[in-house]
């Protein structure tokens, strides 16, 4: 079992850049497995809102010594960084825009302090297609992901695009496969973490089919960025050896373990 960070590889290929899209588990990522995998001094976390500039900012004007020993940045907009890290190598998750619009929306409706962001969420009752239609960019995944021509890019050049892009893009729903994937291809440690803001109320909501049409009548072009992301992530868990199969299969056991344990 994964009681404590399997430390057994090196990481030789440079700085990891995750670029944490919203509503896609980013935050387990950076609050939850980067704390625990990382000691202070190889991790830089972004912080969010008025922050987050400053963050990328501090991050760049790091002495080269203290900006090497960092293997991973994490954070909203660290896309910005591409052209001051032209050495990196970029990595973040995706999810199906439906179920990314279903948690933004009851985010807004239940989180505390959310009534700052969304205050009309509550006062007017938005349905989820109001709230989509108001406060979700349309295919923003794809904007970030691809580049702000993502509208004009067939299946088959997207999945050039993620793959010019991205050393390793994941998806939510096999959110700690990527992470065993990074371990594996990257050498960044296995460790029990928690999953962060995963809201109770997400089992009792049941949209209605307008709505859900809506969403996904909006999102057209992260749909298909999601299949097409989930078809190229599975190929590269059947194509590791044997022992790594066996070995991600007692990592996602020992996390489900972690987790029932943590929840008593």
């Amino acid at each position: 079992t994964f009681q404590y960070c399997v430390r057994n590889h090196v990481t030789t290929n440079g700085l990891l850049v995750f670029e944490h899209i919203p509503k896609t588990a980013g935050t387990t990522f950076r609050r939850s497995y980067l704390t625990a995998a990382l000691p202070a001094a190889e991790r830089w976390i972004l912080g969010g809102g008025e922050t987050n500039a400053r963050d990328r900012d501090r991050f760049l004007s790091l002495p080269a010594a203290k900006r090497d020993r960092i293997r991973v940045v994490a954070g909203h907009g660290a896309e910005s960084m591409r052209p001051q890290l032209p050495g990196a190598r970029f990595i973040t998750v995706v999810r199906d825009p439906v179920q990314r619009a279903i948690s933004s929306y009851l985010h807004a409706r239940f989180h505390e302090g959310s009534g700052d962001l969304w205050p009309d969420v509550r006062e007017k009752g938005l349905s989820l297609a109001e709230f989509a239609r108001k406060y979700v960019q349309e295919n923003e995944q794809s904007r970030i992901v691809l580049g702000d021509d993502y509208e004009q890019l067939d299946s088959g050049q997207i999945r050039q695009r993620v793959n010019e892009r991205y050393a390793l893009v994941g998806y939510t729903e096999a959110f700690d496969e990527f992470v065993y994937l990074l371990h594996e291809r990257e050498g960044l440690p296995l460790c029990p973490y928690a999953n962060r803001l995963v809201r109770p109320e997400r089992e009792g909501y049941v949209p209605s089919e307008a709505d859900l049409d809506a969403v996904r009548r909006s999102h057209l072009v992260d749909a298909a960025l999601h299949q097409i992301v989930k078809e190229n992530f599975q190929s590269q868990i059947d194509a590791l050896p044997a022992g790594s199969r066996d070995r991600l299969q007692q990592f996602l056991a020992s996390l489900r373990a972690f987790r029932a344990e943590s929840q008593r």
